[in-house]
C-alpha cells in the first residue's frame, strides 16, 4: 500500500477493522495488527501498513470515540493455542481514527491535534505541564518573530520532536502532511547517536547544513527551552545547557535576526536568574 491511497480510504479501512473487532496491538512488535478468517477455519494476522500506524493511538482515552477491542470476543474456535501463540496480543483501547474524520487537512490545526494525540502522556521536565505547550510556544515564537514562516514550517514546528519522542514514523508524517513537512522534520531529527554528548555534536553538524525553515524552528525551540530550565538541575548543569543553547542559536542565527535577538534577551534574563540563585 503506497501513498496513492487516500486518507479517506485509510480511515474507512481502520473503522471497518475496529467495527469487526479485528484490529489489535502487539506489544512485542509495537505495531498494530489486523486479522480475519481466510477460510477452512484458519485465522490470518497481518501487520497494519506503516502509513496507517500513525492514524491510531493505543492511549487509554475516554469518550464516544473509544473502542475497547478484546481478543476473547473473537470466535477463534478452530485455531489451537500453539497456532495463536506468535500472535498473542495485549488488546489495548484503540482511539478511533475518526478523530480526524474526513476533514483532516495538511493544516496547522490538524498538526496540533495530531501532536496532542501522540505526545499526550509527555510532560515538560521544567514545569510538569503538557509537552504540547512547548510545541505551541515554538509555533508562537515563529509567528511573532519570523512572520515569513509559511504553514508548512509551522506544521513542522509542531511536529519537530514527534519522530524522536513517539512511535510515529517519517512515512506517517509524509502521508499526513506532505513531502516538505516530512523533509523539515527529518532535518530536526537526530537518530545517528545514542548518548547525549554524541547526539549534541551530531545535531550541531546536521542543523548547520539545514534549511532556513529547519534552522528557524530550532532557534525557536532553544529559545523556548532556555527560558524553562528545570529547577532541580544543579548550577553546573544549567550553565552547561545554556552554553549548548547558545551554540545552537549561533548556528541558526542567519535564519531569523529578530528571533535570534529574542533568544539573546531570554538568555540574559536566565543567566541573571541562575547566577543569583
Amino acid at each position: 500500500m503506497g501513498y496513492d491511497i487516500s486518507l479517506e480510504i485509510a480511515l474507512k479501512n481502520i473503522s471497518n477493522w475496529i467495527a469487526a473487532r479485528s484490529l489489535y496491538y502487539s506489544p512485542d512488535r509495537k505495531k498494530y495488527l489486523y486479522g480475519f478468517y481466510a477460510g477452512l477455519g484458519n485465522f490470518n494476522v497481518y501487520e497494519l501498513p506503516s502509513e496507517y500506524q500513525c492514524l491510531i493511538s493505543n492511549n487509554s482515552l475516554k469518550g464516544s470515540e473509544l473502542y475497547a477491542v478484546v481478543l476473547s470476543t473473537l470466535p477463534i474456535k478452530h485455531t489451537t493455542i500453539d497456532e495463536m501463540t506468535p500472535y498473542e496480543t495485549s488488546i489495548r483501547c484503540v482511539f478511533s481514527a475518526s478523530l480526524y474524520g474526513h476533514q483532516h487537512t495538511r493544516s496547522l490545526q490538524s498538526a496540533i491535534k495530531f501532536a496532542s494525540l501522540h505526545h499526550a502522556s509527555q510532560k515538560r521536565k521544567s514545569t510538569g505541564e503538557p509537552y504540547l505547550n512547548h510545541l505551541i510556544e515554538v509555533v508562537q515564537l515563529l509567528q511573532v518573530y519570523e512572520s515569513s514562516s509559511n504553514e508548512n514550517t509551522l506544521i513542522a514546528a509542531v511536529l519537530h520532536d514527534i519522530l524522536e519522542d513517539t512511535e510515529v514514523t517519517s512515512i506517517g508524517v509524509r502521508y499526513l502532511f506532505g513531502d516538505e513537512v516530512s523533509k523539515i522534520v527529518l532535518e530536526l531529527t537526530c537518530d545517528s547517536a545514542t548518548n547525549s554528548d554524541d547526539k549534541k555534536i551530531a545535531l550541531l553538524n546536521q542543523i548547520s547544513s539545514g534549511s532556513n525553515a529547519a534552522q528557524s524552528i530550532k532557534l525557536a525551540d532553544v529559545t523556548s527551552n532556555v527560558s524553562s530550565l528545570p529547577s532541580q538541575w544543579s548550577l553546573e548543569r544549567k550553565l552547561a545547557y545554556i552554553d549548548w543553547c547558545k551554540k545552537v542559536a549561533k548556528i541558526c542565527s542567519p535564519s531569523s535576526k529578530r528571533l535570534f535577538d529574542q533568544f539573546n534577551l531570554k538568555v540574559q534574563l536566565v543567566e541573571t536568574k541562575v547566577n543569583d540563585e
